[in-house]
């Protein structure tokens, strides 16, 4: 009877035994387990800080070359663009030298550019009135090539009228002073405006009854033209009086900002 008591208890510890190592066998394989879904998420966000930072440094070390090319580009476009010394008369007929771009298509180193195309106001003693083009068919809005004798109009622009009893009034001193002192073309600095191919020499006429007096400008491959005819009414060439009744009749012309390509090219 003992001994089979002393083998069942035998048994029964062999069993708990076996329990108890089978329970930290699963307690094992758990924390295992646990172990190692703690590594690969430990791995997984280790992944991907480091596909972060891999992705800033490329897209650090792109800006990095753009920069460089910009600049690179940047440089070489200046390193291209090169000065020429051109001849500019002041209003007082000093010659100075001002630099200006050497690729520019149409001029030469005898161009006289000027500092704006903008016009000054009419002349203000008089009041001007603006007529149809149609109505005029003097000659006035054009210049010359004395050289290839040719003549080249100036097809868009505007038309003014104006009279006076006066023998003081001047109109053409008035654009003269106002002109020059914005570098154009006119009779008393430089007489034609020089460009490649061409030398463009505003009208320039005058009569005991009448004359014109016209003003060219050049900037940036843009020319204007400013052309003033007048009139004595009535001419006696005959009367000598000073104190005459006469009217002066002015004509304006004021052309529009053209381009002076189509007249190099032809």
């Amino acid at each position: 009877m003992e001994k089979e008591n002393l083998t069942f208890c035998s048994s029964t510890v062999i069993l708990f035994s076996m329990e108890e190592l089978e329970k930290q066998s699963l307690e094992t394989e758990k924390q295992q387990f646990e172990l190692k879904n703690t590594f690969n998420n430990t791995s997984k966000t280790s992944k991907s800080r480091h596909d972060f930072l891999l992705l800033l440094c490329l897209l650090f070390i792109f800006v990095v070359i753009i920069a460089f090319l910009i600049g690179r580009y940047s440089t070489s476009t200046q390193s291209h663009v090169q000065t020429k010394n051109t001849i500019s008369p002041t209003s007082q007929g000093t010659i100075v030298l001002t630099p200006r771009k050497q690729d520019d298509l149409f001029i030469t180193d005898k161009t006289l550019i000027a500092k704006t195309l903008n016009l000054p106001p009419l002349y203000s003693p008089l009041r001007w009135t603006e007529v149809a083009e149609q109505s005029f068919d003097d000659g006035i809005s054009v210049v010359r090539d004395y050289d290839k004798d040719i003549t080249i109009p100036f097809k868009m622009g505007k038309y003014y009228k104006a009279s006076s009893q006066s023998n003081t009034d001047n109109v053409g001193q008035y654009y003269q002073e106002s002109l020059s002192k914005k570098d154009w073309v006119t009779s008393n600095n430089v007489s034609s405006l020089h460009l490649k191919n061409m030398e463009l020499s505003p009208i320039i006429a005058s009569g005991v009854c009448g004359g014109i007096r016209s003003f060219l400008g050049y900037k940036n491959g843009m020319v204007r033209l400013v052309a003033i005819k007048y009139n004595v009414v009535p001419c006696n060439l005959l009367d000598k009086s000073p104190n005459k009744n006469v009217t002066q009749e002015y004509t304006l012309f004021v052309s529009d900002s053209v381009s002076i390509a189509p007249y190099i090219k032809n």
